[in-house]
């Protein structure tokens, strides 16, 4: 028989239904305000980095391996959220923390939804930002794959990352998320939907640096319920 040590552990990283999460809801809308094409495009225009890449004339279809990360330049000199999509940098590899947000910046979106996304962030560079080393730069990014859509999807469990409080991206109990089958991102928050994984104590990658986290494993929630639990099975 498993020690209650060895349970806790054993359940502390799981997929979940999102449909089954008491943190998934239904929205007609995301949580921050939608903007316009026309507001968009003007916020876009305004950035001439964002010109140049604009240039490439370079369009995404459905299945199309890719990183998304929310362009902070634009969002701090506009108050306009968009998302800059980057080229893939492997394979593979996303799929165990190599992010591709330092891949080639090719093209602009308000709202983006993709598959089986992958939340990734690079330790070392998150804790350069969260000490006041640097300044932010790249160094997060959802990544995987492109689904067109006409109307986005605002429902499911709500996934953020701040670098000064989190090392990982967490859902609103602040646990530590690894992977969603369905994710459409919008502003600073991701809304998860179909099976969501969470990270256990072997793919929780290892926080670098003194600079605190609040990020938790499922263990952290497991209570007198889970005691309980225990001693029933």
């Amino acid at each position: 028989m498993k020690t209650f040590k060895e349970y806790v552990k054993s359940k502390s990283g799981k997929i979940v239904d999102s449909s089954e999460s008491p943190l998934n809801k239904k929205r007609s809308e995301p949580t921050s305000p939608l903007n316009s094409n026309a507001e968009v495009q003007k916020a876009l225009q305004s950035d001439a980095t964002s010109r140049k890449i604009m240039e490439k004339g370079i369009e995404h279809k459905d299945g199309d391996l890719v990183g998304a990360r929310l362009n902070l330049n634009v969002l701090n000199n506009t108050k306009v959220p968009v998302y800059t999509l980057h080229k893939p940098t492997n394979k593979t590899g996303y799929k165990q923390g190599k992010g591709f947000y330092g891949g080639e910046a090719q093209a602009y979106h308000h709202v983006v939804t993709m598959k089986n996304a992958h939340f990734n962030v690079n330790q070392k560079a998150r804790e350069d930002i969260a000490s006041g080393k640097q300044n932010k730069f790249p160094m997060a990014s959802v990544d995987g794959e492109f689904k067109k859509t006409d109307k986005p999807n605002f429902d499911g469990v709500v996934a953020t990352f701040n670098p000064k409080r989190h090392h990982l991206f967490v859902d609103e109990n602040g646990r530590s998320i690894r992977s969603a089958e369905d994710v459409t991102l919008h502003g600073h928050k991701a809304y998860l939907r179909g099976k969501i994984e969470y990270h256990t104590p072997e793919t929780e990658p290892k926080k670098i640096g003194e600079t605190p986290s609040e990020s938790k494993l499922h263990e952290a929630f497991f209570t007198e319920t889970a005691y309980e639990a225990y001693f029933t099975e």
